[in-house]
């Protein structure tokens, strides 16, 4: 089990520096592929920062790679649905 670092690396300052409206598109995606997300503000970016957060422990500097493969896959299984390409940048 990974332990959250008690110093914050600069990738998780990246994610978690996100504001609810560029991770929003990020929530509708995972919603459209079948995730149960409330839709408000809150619920979505609870959700997609949980997400961001476990790509950039795991994968430190290539979370951003992991995550728009991630929703690439989405993309592709859900029949072509609108999906952001990519985590949106600051």
């Amino acid at each position: 089990m990974n332990i959250y670092p008690d110093k914050m690396t600069p990738e998780l300052r990246e994610v978690l520096g996100k504001i609810c409206f560029q991770l929003a598109p990020i929530a509708q995606a995972f919603r459209a592929a079948g995730h149960e997300i409330e839709e408000k503000a809150e619920a979505e970016q609870a959700f997609v920062l949980h997400w961001l957060i476990k790509l950039a422990l795991k994968h430190g500097s290539n979370w951003r790679d992991e995550a728009s493969d991630q929703i690439l896959q989405m993309k592709t299984a859900t029949s072509g649905l609108h999906f952001p390409q990519e985590p949106p940048h600051q």
